[in-house]
């Protein structure tokens, strides 16, 4: 397959956790089409960033933040084609 004509589809991440963030950055990454085009540590900014950027393709929430993922997805929903929820915790899998 040619993946120079593939549409790339714009990620990204928020999670408080960084090591989660570059781990499933590189993951992402690797599968082609997919580019994380930003990365956050904390909910707010990524709210206020995104509210003014264009649409997003795939965001990758993690649920139990400061502020909760479900929370902030309520927030964006508006601006992101597809949400992922994505924890280490159990009781949110």
């Amino acid at each position: 397959m040619d993946y120079s004509k593939t549409t790339l589809y714009k990620c990204v991440i928020v999670d408080d956790d960084q090591l989660i963030i570059d781990v499933l950055a590189n993951f992402l990454d690797q599968i082609p089409g997919l580019h994380v085009a930003e990365t956050y540590t904390e909910p707010i900014q990524a709210i206020i960033n995104i509210k003014v950027e264009d649409k997003i393709d795939f965001l990758f929430l993690d649920i139990k933040m400061d502020i909760s993922g479900l929370d902030v997805a309520k927030v964006l929903r508006d601006k992101v084609r597809f949400i992922f929820f994505v924890t280490f915790y159990d009781q949110y899998a």
